[in-house]
């Protein structure tokens, strides 16, 4: 009641002027479809998608590299990253139910407490930063 009764005092003393609602969306789209993701898409999400349709599956370097053999002191097992330093999980064991992680850095092979080996390299840009 008080709301009201102050909104309307506002209103009559021309304090309170009415906003017109804005669309998000600069456009239009007809009744008779959906707009698809691309198109309603904005930001780092929309980059996502058209670094996807450009034929980039992993345009954020998040998948897992599964390589066969452990990584050995000759042939490590080679992280790419755009950064110094990344954050690494090894599975040790293959019934093992966790995972151990590990800062990785760039510049000398690094061990894991299992034996297996790790370098960090320089991988390719995200082209999302740009």
């Amino acid at each position: 009641m008080a709301v009201r009764l102050f909104t309307s005092t506002l209103k009559r003393s021309g304090l309170l002027v009415k906003v017109a609602r804005l669309s998000t969306s600069s456009l239009k789209y007809s009744n008779d479809r959906i707009p698809t993701d691309l198109e309603i898409a904005t930001g780092t999400e929309r980059k996502e998608i058209e670094a996807i349709l450009a034929g980039n599956p992993d345009p954020f370097n998040m998948h897992t590299i599964n390589k066969g053999p452990p990584g050995t002191r000759e042939a490590p097992t080679l992280v790419p990253s755009m950064c110094d330093e990344r954050i690494i999980g090894c599975i040790c064991d293959e019934e093992s139910t966790s995972v151990s992680w590990m800062v990785l850095k760039k510049g000398p092979v690094q061990r894991c407490h299992c034996g297996k080996f790790f370098q960090l390299v320089h991988g390719k840009t995200n082209a999302l930063e740009d």
